[in-house]
């Protein structure tokens, strides 16, 4: 069933308008019919089987069970990821998204080849959006990842967790490993680099702070596949 996400809070019997963006997918994509059953997320994240009572350019449903599950990561991870090419950021926030990310927050890095542009974030923060959300209704999350504004290496002092880790290319097969860094934790913040990898005064840097630099293996992986390799890496350890 297509899941849908509303940002009110729902309950039994309710029926609900779903946005223009939602309806054309309801109504041009998947070309359902009144009656048609759809997942509806609610603020609250809780999950509604839905029945389609007027399908067209603003849907509506009508929810008529709530659905028992629970399909998020059992420990909340920030992914802080430096500032990389456009289609390999949208990819990185796609699959960030579907491997269980509940923070993503975009770094301004020294060696990042795109810098942010103040003038157009805000279109940009609406693609990312965009993005994170449709990947959280099709790999059935209860919440979309919350995107920040692009934040410099001090401001991420504001975002640390109760386990802080930096992704760490020169510690490749010879550092600690991810695995013996995270213990029981509940809350997990970790620093991807750029293309070109950590100038080493950042490292310091996030060091002095209180991050530990990890290994994530033997290879060097690009950005957005270390990002992709720790999530999951982290998701199998706390399962």
């Amino acid at each position: 069933m297509q899941q849908y996400f509303v940002k009110e809070t729902l309950a039994l019997n309710q029926v609900v308008a779903l946005d223009s963006q939602q309806s054309f997918h309801i109504a041009k994509v998947m070309r359902m019919k009144e009656e048609d059953t759809i997942v509806v997320v609610d603020g609250a994240k809780i999950a509604y089987e839905a029945e389609l009572r007027k399908v067209g350019p603003i849907c509506t449903a009508q929810m008529t069970s709530s659905l028992d599950r629970d399909n998020e990561m059992n420990a909340q991870v920030t992914v802080v990821m430096a500032l990389i090419k456009k289609d390999k950021w949208d990819f990185f926030l796609m699959k960030a998204t579907e491997l269980g990310a509940a923070r993503i927050v975009p770094f301004k890095a020294k060696r990042s080849v795109v810098k942010s542009d103040d003038e157009k974030l805000e279109k940009k923060k609406q693609r990312w959006m965009r993005i994170v959300e449709e990947a959280a209704e099709q790999s059935r999350r209860q919440c979309v990842p919350e995107v920040s504004d692009p934040m410099t290496l001090k401001q991420l002092k504001n975002v640390m967790s109760e386990v802080n880790l930096i992704a760490y290319e020169k510690e490749s097969g010879t550092g600690k490993l991810l695995r013996d860094a995270l213990k029981s934790s509940q809350s997990v913040t970790i620093v991807i680099g750029p293309e070109g990898g950590f100038e080493p005064s950042e490292v310091d840097e996030l060091l002095d702070m209180g991050f530990e630099c990890v290994s994530l293996g033997k290879r060097i992986l690009r950005a957005e596949t270390a990002a992709c390799y720790a999530l999951a890496a982290i998701d199998a350890l706390v399962e």
